[in-house]
């Protein structure tokens, strides 16, 4: 090959590399999405804080955002204007069932009575996602297959393009939060011995515990009320505060919240022992409140307790209110 012929291969490989850095490669499709979403708290309103993300690099979560699911949601209306509504929307009904029925009318007292006594649908617990893509990629008209969902039970119902395609507006539903609890609050000291929290948002119970100088008193013990008497236990002079966790019907235990210190004296201690250190564990003498005695001096409070092949339920005052139910 001559000089020339070289020079003007070279000149077009030259030519090739520098076109090929001028221009990027074309931009891609997106047309599959992929998100896992997470819970792992509530918000003031009890309703699941929700939480996305993608490993995809084609795109990342950029928003995340509760759009409904309150229980007041919904426009106000005065009274005038509900009572006609339903007047409006009773009638209707009303007209319906008499001609498909025939013989048989519903009052407009009855109607409201049924719907009274009718179970209310739970509310639809909504969000919006917010999608970006990377670089020059943009999302593709994605069919509700396309978007999938792992972690929760969610299911998207809208899907929306912005910005030319690099942003996606996914609306879905939540469907199954799994199990969700909030904190405690307020946990302090009421009268003597009896501490008192606040609800919990998702919590069915509390294990609690008592402390003497920082040792554990007795066992933890569980209970559905927002308050635990333990007094019982409380019969050393010494510094006492006490721990609540929150917990879920299948046994998730929240945050572990703890109450303020509190100075038991000697005179508190011996009144206590007056009052409580006679008893013996196990049932109480009939008509004695409490029933039931367990075996760290403490009673059963708002709680259920398997006690020998029957479950027994004690209210707050550990008297048993239930019938015995073989186990």
């Amino acid at each position: 090959m001559n000089q020339m012929a070289k020079g003007l291969l070279f000149g077009a490989a030259v030519l090739s590399q520098t076109a090929a850095g001028c221009f990027s490669a074309a931009a891609a499709s997106i047309d599959r999405v992929r998100i896992r979403l997470a819970a792992e708290e509530l918000d003031e309103m009890g309703m699941p804080v929700l939480e996305a993300e993608s490993r995809d690099r084609a795109y990342s979560v950029t928003g995340v955002e509760r759009i409904s699911g309150d229980p007041a949601s919904g426009p106000a209306m005065d009274g005038a204007e509900v009572g006609k509504k339903e007047n409006e929307q009773y009638k209707g009904s009303i007209q319906a069932d008499s001609e498909n029925i025939g013989t048989k009318e519903v009052s407009l007292e009855e109607r409201k009575i049924e719907e009274i006594h009718a179970e209310e649908p739970a509310p639809e617990i909504l969000y919006e996602i917010e999608l970006e893509s990377d670089a020059d990629d943009s999302f593709s008209v994605l069919r509700q297959e396309d978007i999938q969902f792992s972690g929760l039970g969610a299911v998207c119902s809208k899907a929306v393009r912005k910005d030319n395609g690099t942003t996606l507006l996914l609306t879905i539903e939540l469907q199954d939060a799994g199990e969700i609890i909030g904190t405690v609050d307020a946990a302090d000291w009421e009268k003597r011995g009896i501490g008192r929290w606040k609800k919990a948002p998702g919590a069915s119970a509390y294990l609690v515990m008592l402390y003497r100088d920082a040792k554990r008193v007795g066992h933890p013990h569980r209970t559905s009320a927002e308050q635990y008497d333990f007094v019982p236990l409380m019969q050393t002079a010494g510094v006492y505060h006490f721990k609540v966790i929150p917990l879920t019907k299948q046994g998730k235990r929240g945050q572990a919240a703890e109450s303020a210190w509190r100075k038991v004296t000697e005179a508190e201690a011996a009144q206590n022992r007056e009052e409580w250190g006679g008893k013996k564990p196990g049932w109480q003498p009939e008509g004695e409140i409490p029933s039931y005695i367990l075996k760290d001096g403490a009673y059963p409070q708002m709680d259920s307790l398997l006690i020998g092949e029957k479950y027994e339920q004690f209210n707050e005052k550990g008297e048993n209110v239930s019938r015995t139910v073989i186990f």
